[in-house]
């Protein structure tokens, strides 16, 4: 599907590579994830990132591929909001390039990449290690070229939002540091964390009543407030379900 980007399993890039130039402000920054965190939470964009989710469940193994597809399905929602919840400013000091102080800063040390966490063995829910598995592949694909030359676009329409001289030095940012916002991105991914938050896995314990009931997703989140907030999803609820039923906004109000 045009718009899709690839997901052609891609090698780990090397840390010379990723050696960073300096020049960038804080300021270019900020406002170049914040147009990213639009462009991410927009009807199309969820769109075109679950239909890349769903290419990864054809590279997984023929017996979790029915698994893959419920998973993306169910969390994908919850995955692009994930993402759009980092803020701007966590983004820009976390490649570097703002301060304490939100103060621009040069970037001379290559990044190291982070390894992925280990498969647990132990039973942490019934999505647990389909959820894992779609995480570290579509995290091991952000390094296949033309899946980069679609972030690199996404980033580059963000600055036209800028007045022209900020508009170039904002393409000149996208341009230099792409290797660390990829970087950044897949770090964002860290399989166990984000499974962990959208309530697909969960550590060894002793079942609470109905909390096991989270991994089912919105089907489950959105039934009722007190499930809601069982499942840390309220504003997933109030944004993507309870917006759509006016005659029960009191409900959840």
């Amino acid at each position: 599907m045009d718009g899709v980007p690839s997901l052609e399993l891609g090698l780990p890039r090397k840390q010379s590579e990723m050696q960073m130039k300096a020049g960038v402000t804080c300021e270019v920054c900020m406002n170049v994830v914040q147009k990213l965190d639009h462009w991410l939470m927009s009807n199309s964009s969820e769109l075109m990132i679950t239909h890349a989710l769903e290419r990864v469940c054809s590279v997984m193994p023929t017996s979790i591929t029915k698994e893959c597809i419920i998973l993306v399905d169910t969390y994908s929602p919850s995955l692009v909001q994930l993402v759009a919840k980092i803020t701007p400013e966590k983004v820009c000091k976390f490649i570097r390039l703002c301060g304490n102080r939100r103060r621009a800063r040069a970037v001379h040390d290559a990044y190291a990449i982070v390894p992925s966490p280990e498969w647990d063995a132990e039973n942490q829910g019934s999505f647990c290690n389909g959820c894992k598995r779609l995480l570290t592949v579509s995290s091991h694909n952000l390094e296949s070229k033309s899946t980069k030359r679609d972030i690199l676009m996404a980033f580059k329409g963000g600055c036209s939002i800028l007045p022209l001289p900020y508009m170039i030095q904002c393409k000149h940012f996208v341009t230099q540091y792409e290797p660390v916002l990829i970087e950044s991105l897949k770090d964002m991914m860290d399989p166990v964390a984000v499974c962990k938050k959208v309530g697909a896995c969960h550590g060894p314990r002793t079942p609470l009543l109905g909390t096991d009931q989270c991994a089912l997703g919105p089907s489950f989140w959105c039934r009722s407030q007190e499930a809601a907030k069982l499942c840390n999803a309220v504003q997933h609820c109030q944004k993507h379900v309870w917006k759509e039923t006016p005659l029960h906004a009191g409900e959840h109000a």
